[in-house]
Protein backbone atom coordinates (compact mmCIF):
# COMPACT_ATOMS: atom_id res chain seq x y z
CA UNK A 1 0.00 0.00 0.00
CA UNK A 2 3.01 2.29 0.04
CA UNK A 3 4.47 3.93 -3.01
CA UNK A 4 8.20 4.64 -3.18
CA UNK A 5 8.23 8.34 -2.35
CA UNK A 6 7.60 7.67 1.33
CA UNK A 7 10.60 5.32 1.45
CA UNK A 8 12.82 7.73 -0.47
CA UNK A 9 11.72 10.59 1.75
CA UNK A 10 12.49 8.54 4.87
CA UNK A 11 15.88 7.54 3.47
CA UNK A 12 16.63 11.19 2.64
CA UNK A 13 15.84 12.28 6.19
CA UNK A 14 17.94 9.48 7.68
CA UNK A 15 20.75 10.38 5.29
CA UNK A 16 20.76 13.90 6.72
CA UNK A 17 20.29 13.09 10.42
CA UNK A 18 21.72 9.52 10.52
CA UNK A 19 19.54 6.41 10.92
CA UNK A 20 19.09 6.58 14.68
CA UNK A 21 16.13 6.12 16.99
CA UNK A 22 16.42 9.78 18.04
CA UNK A 23 16.23 10.97 14.41
CA UNK A 24 13.17 8.77 13.86
CA UNK A 25 11.44 10.17 16.91
CA UNK A 26 12.23 13.75 15.92
CA UNK A 27 10.62 13.06 12.56
CA UNK A 28 7.54 11.72 14.34
CA UNK A 29 7.36 14.84 16.53
CA UNK A 30 7.75 17.12 13.51
CA UNK A 31 5.09 15.25 11.52
CA UNK A 32 2.80 15.19 14.57
CA UNK A 33 3.10 18.98 14.90
CA UNK A 34 2.59 19.46 11.16
CA UNK A 35 -0.51 17.25 11.08
CA UNK A 36 -1.92 18.93 14.19
CA UNK A 37 -1.43 22.37 12.63
CA UNK A 38 -2.89 21.23 9.30
CA UNK A 39 -5.93 19.72 11.01
CA UNK A 40 -6.55 23.04 12.74
CA UNK A 41 -6.10 25.06 9.51
CA UNK A 42 -8.40 22.77 7.51
CA UNK A 43 -11.00 22.75 10.29
CA UNK A 44 -10.75 26.53 10.54
CA UNK A 45 -11.67 26.78 6.86
CA UNK A 46 -14.78 24.69 7.51
CA UNK A 47 -16.03 26.10 10.84
CA UNK A 48 -15.75 29.64 12.14
CA UNK A 49 -15.14 28.88 15.80
CA UNK A 50 -11.54 28.36 16.95
CA UNK A 51 -12.80 26.04 19.68
CA UNK A 52 -14.57 23.71 17.26
CA UNK A 53 -11.64 23.89 14.84
CA UNK A 54 -9.26 22.81 17.61
CA UNK A 55 -11.21 19.65 18.47
CA UNK A 56 -9.68 17.57 15.67
CA UNK A 57 -6.19 18.77 16.56
CA UNK A 58 -6.63 17.98 20.25
CA UNK A 59 -8.01 14.52 19.46
CA UNK A 60 -5.07 13.85 17.17
CA UNK A 61 -2.59 14.97 19.85
CA UNK A 62 -4.07 12.50 22.33
CA UNK A 63 -4.66 9.68 19.85
CA UNK A 64 -2.02 9.90 17.13
CA UNK A 65 1.16 11.29 18.57
CA UNK A 66 1.58 9.04 21.65
CA UNK A 67 0.88 5.83 19.71
CA UNK A 68 3.45 6.26 16.96
CA UNK A 69 7.03 6.19 18.22
CA UNK A 70 8.70 5.43 14.88
CA UNK A 71 8.49 7.02 11.42
CA UNK A 72 5.44 5.65 9.68
CA UNK A 73 4.63 6.05 5.98
CA UNK A 74 0.97 6.71 6.73
CA UNK A 75 1.82 10.01 8.35
CA UNK A 76 3.64 11.19 5.23
CA UNK A 77 0.52 10.43 3.21
CA UNK A 78 -1.74 12.00 5.83
CA UNK A 79 0.28 15.20 5.98
CA UNK A 80 0.43 15.59 2.19
CA UNK A 81 -3.29 14.72 1.95
CA UNK A 82 -4.12 17.43 4.49
CA UNK A 83 -1.98 19.90 2.55
CA UNK A 84 -3.99 18.90 -0.56
CA UNK A 85 -7.22 19.61 1.30
CA UNK A 86 -5.89 22.89 2.71
CA UNK A 87 -4.94 24.19 -0.75
CA UNK A 88 -8.24 23.08 -2.25
CA UNK A 89 -10.20 24.88 0.45
CA UNK A 90 -8.03 27.97 -0.12
CA UNK A 91 -8.82 27.74 -3.84
CA UNK A 92 -12.54 27.46 -3.17
CA UNK A 93 -12.37 30.53 -0.92
CA UNK A 94 -10.30 32.70 -3.24
CA UNK A 95 -10.61 31.33 -6.78
CA UNK A 96 -6.83 31.78 -7.18
CA UNK A 97 -5.56 29.26 -9.74
CA UNK A 98 -2.17 28.97 -7.97
CA UNK A 99 -3.98 27.21 -5.13
CA UNK A 100 -5.52 24.83 -7.66
CA UNK A 101 -2.07 24.02 -9.07
CA UNK A 102 -0.79 23.25 -5.57
CA UNK A 103 -3.91 21.16 -4.99
CA UNK A 104 -2.92 19.01 -7.96
CA UNK A 105 0.71 18.96 -6.87
CA UNK A 106 -0.16 17.63 -3.43
CA UNK A 107 -2.68 15.18 -4.88
CA UNK A 108 0.22 13.72 -6.86
CA UNK A 109 2.57 13.81 -3.87
CA UNK A 110 -0.05 12.11 -1.72
CA UNK A 111 -0.44 9.41 -4.37
CA UNK A 112 3.32 8.89 -4.39
CA UNK A 113 3.46 8.79 -0.58
CA UNK A 114 0.51 6.43 -0.06
CA UNK A 115 -1.48 5.61 -3.16
CA UNK A 116 -4.81 4.78 -1.54
CA UNK A 117 -4.87 8.24 0.09
CA UNK A 118 -3.82 9.81 -3.20
CA UNK A 119 -6.62 7.99 -4.99
CA UNK A 120 -9.02 9.26 -2.32
CA UNK A 121 -7.74 12.82 -2.87
CA UNK A 122 -8.33 12.50 -6.60
CA UNK A 123 -11.81 11.08 -6.00
CA UNK A 124 -12.65 13.91 -3.59
CA UNK A 125 -11.47 16.50 -6.10
CA UNK A 126 -13.52 14.95 -8.90
CA UNK A 127 -16.58 14.83 -6.62
CA UNK A 128 -16.15 18.51 -5.73
CA UNK A 129 -15.68 19.35 -9.41
CA UNK A 130 -18.85 17.45 -10.35
CA UNK A 131 -20.87 19.20 -7.62
CA UNK A 132 -19.48 22.55 -8.75
CA UNK A 133 -20.40 21.72 -12.35
CA UNK A 134 -23.96 20.74 -11.42
CA UNK A 135 -24.69 23.73 -9.20
CA UNK A 136 -22.82 26.40 -11.15
CA UNK A 137 -25.04 29.21 -12.32
CA UNK A 138 -23.29 29.70 -15.67
CA UNK A 139 -24.06 27.57 -18.68
CA UNK A 140 -22.78 26.89 -22.17
CA UNK A 141 -19.31 27.14 -23.65
CA UNK A 142 -18.05 29.51 -20.98
CA UNK A 143 -18.85 26.96 -18.26
CA UNK A 144 -17.15 24.18 -20.22
CA UNK A 145 -14.09 26.35 -20.86
CA UNK A 146 -13.79 27.17 -17.14
CA UNK A 147 -14.04 23.49 -16.20
CA UNK A 148 -11.40 22.52 -18.77
CA UNK A 149 -9.11 25.31 -17.56
CA UNK A 150 -9.46 24.14 -13.96
CA UNK A 151 -8.80 20.55 -15.00
CA UNK A 152 -5.72 21.57 -16.98
CA UNK A 153 -4.23 23.46 -14.03
CA UNK A 154 -5.00 20.59 -11.65
CA UNK A 155 -3.48 18.01 -14.02
CA UNK A 156 -0.40 20.22 -14.48
CA UNK A 157 0.06 20.09 -10.71
CA UNK A 158 -0.25 16.30 -10.69
CA UNK A 159 2.27 16.05 -13.54
CA UNK A 160 4.67 18.35 -11.67
CA UNK A 161 4.59 15.88 -8.78
CA UNK A 162 4.58 12.57 -10.63
CA UNK A 163 6.72 13.56 -13.63
CA UNK A 164 10.09 13.75 -11.83
CA UNK A 165 9.43 10.44 -10.08
CA UNK A 166 8.56 8.70 -13.36
CA UNK A 167 11.64 10.28 -14.98
CA UNK A 168 13.88 9.05 -12.16
CA UNK A 169 12.60 5.49 -12.42
CA UNK A 170 12.89 5.60 -16.20
CA UNK A 171 16.55 6.62 -15.88
CA UNK A 172 17.17 3.75 -13.46
CA UNK A 173 15.37 1.37 -15.87
CA UNK A 174 12.89 0.53 -13.12
CA UNK A 175 9.80 2.20 -14.59
CA UNK A 176 7.90 -1.03 -15.43
CA UNK A 177 8.33 -2.31 -11.86
CA UNK A 178 7.37 1.07 -10.44
CA UNK A 179 4.18 1.21 -12.50
CA UNK A 180 3.35 -2.41 -11.72
CA UNK A 181 3.58 -1.96 -7.95
CA UNK A 182 1.88 1.44 -7.91
CA UNK A 183 -1.16 0.41 -9.90
CA UNK A 184 -1.35 -3.16 -8.67
CA UNK A 185 -1.53 -2.01 -5.05
CA UNK A 186 -3.69 1.01 -5.87
CA UNK A 187 -6.25 -1.31 -7.41
CA UNK A 188 -6.41 -3.58 -4.37
CA UNK A 189 -5.92 -1.09 -1.50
Amino acid sequence: HVTPLSFYFQAFIFNIFAPTVMAGRLIVVFLGLLITWLLFKVSKNIVRSDYFAAISSVLFIFWGVPQITHPWHGWYGLSSGLIFLYFYLKYLGSGNYAYLFFTGLFCGITFLMKQNLGTACLGAYLAFLFINFIFSDKAGKEKLFRILKKEGIFIAGICAAIGPCVYYFALKKALPEFLYYVFRFAAFS
